[in-house]
């Protein structure tokens, strides 16, 4: 009888050793974790937030507009964005408002994207352009969340490294 529960201890043992192992390689090969550094992706993301990337998403699914993604700008620095246009759209952004394939963005997932404005002085956001550009097929066009305190422009697909999976 003890031979036997020691038996089957070791088994289970094993077995759970391999399926932490297996967890692991996946998890090690999939994702990758990141802090959200600056103010660019508030509300959706704070600065000093960390993110879970999955490094193989876009491996199986297609991009789609409004992913947040992590976009490698260079060797030591990373923007976490939205995607906002996707291959092969046209991309303008027009007195603060979005236009895709010249179809103003309606449907943005931030609640009152460009409503900063000082009429006085005619700074804000509503008078962010960005010029009509058909976009290649392998490049994307992003821009943070907090509308406010952003960084906009053209991402080659090769240099996003993959969806955020957001952790609160």
């Amino acid at each position: 009888m003890k031979s036997k529960l020691l038996q089957l201890l070791k088994n289970k043992t094993a077995h759970i050793l391999f399926l932490l192992f297996v967890l692991a390689f996946v998890w090690h090969s999939g994702f990758k974790t990141y802090y959200n550094y600056g103010e660019s992706m508030e509300p959706t993301l704070k600065s000093h937030q960390l993110i879970v990337v999955n490094k193989i998403w876009y491996d199986l699914v297609p991009l789609a507009r409004y992913d947040v993604v992590v976009i490698n700008v260079d060797d030591d620095e990373c923007y976490t964005k939205r995607v906002i246009a996707l291959p092969n759209e046209v991309i303008e952004i027009r007195n603060g408002r979005i236009f895709v394939n010249g179809k103003e963005r309606a449907d943005d997932p931030i609640e009152n994207p460009w409503h900063w404005y000082n009429s006085k002085t005619g700074v804000g956001n509503r008078g962010i352009k960005f010029p009509k550009t058909l976009l290649k097929a392998n490049e994307c066009f992003y821009i943070g969340d907090n509308r406010d305190e952003t960084v906009w422009g053209i991402a080659s697909m090769k240099d996003i490294r993959g969806k955020v999976m957001m952790l609160k």
